[in-house]
């Protein structure tokens, strides 16, 4: 393996493994938190408060979030650059697989951005984000709206097959026999997780709208 190659190899290795933790992980407490818009809105603006009284926030929001998430998108496009797009021509269920992870990590860059400027800077700064604020800005057009529930859906569907991939990569799972048996667990867990999100999505209009 020359230096080339073997760089790569460790960068996916540390890729998908960012994508895991801290990524995957924050994924995950940010669905947690956001679950509160089912008990309406006032729990909703009470856990955006607590969030908001964290000590060292900020620091935990640039080391834990922002720069793993940038660290993980810009190993993710020296990967896009450095392999080949050849879908159509062998569209077996590793090379659709590996596509997808890469468009949907192309999307997912740009609504991050997007909902990140949406919610912290697209308002006045001494405005407070509230449940109310958070439902005026998604529900502001049909177009934001389908927008944000792709982005769950995309982001569900990312996050789990990174996890399969994270499982193979690291050596965890190994064997035709449980790779099969990894799939299908990753594929309940990207349903539940899917589920999840889109309920979230739909709480944010029937309990605090």
């Amino acid at each position: 393996m020359d230096n080339d190659n073997s760089l790569l190899f460790w960068l996916k290795k540390l890729q998908s493994l960012i994508g895991i933790v801290p990524v995957g992980v924050f994924l995950c407490i940010h669905f947690s938190i956001n679950s509160f818009a089912e008990k309406g809105a006032e729990a909703y603006t009470n856990s955006i408060l607590f969030i908001r009284s964290l000590p060292l926030l900020f620091f935990l929001e640039v080391g834990g979030i922002f720069i793993p998430i940038i660290l993980h998108a810009l190993i993710g496009l020296l990967i896009i650059i450095s392999g080949k797009f050849n879908l159509f021509k062998f569209p077996h269920w590793a090379n659709i697989s590996f596509s997808f992870q890469r468009i949907t990590g192309l999307f997912l860059f740009l609504f991050i951005g997007y909902h990140v400027w949406h919610m912290k800077f697209s308002h006045p700064a001494d405005e407070m984000l509230t449940a109310r604020i958070v439902y005026s800005k998604i529900s502001e057009n049909i177009v934001i709206s389908i927008f944000y529930l792709i982005g769950i859906i995309t982001a569900a569907y990312h996050l789990l097959n990174g996890l399969y991939n994270f499982a193979i990569k690291w050596g965890i799972i190994c064997g035709q026999k449980a790779r099969k048996f990894w799939a299908w667990v990753c594929f309940a867990l990207g349903l539940i997780f899917t589920c999840w999100g889109v309920h979230i999505w739909w709480m944010v209009f029937t309990r605090i709208g």
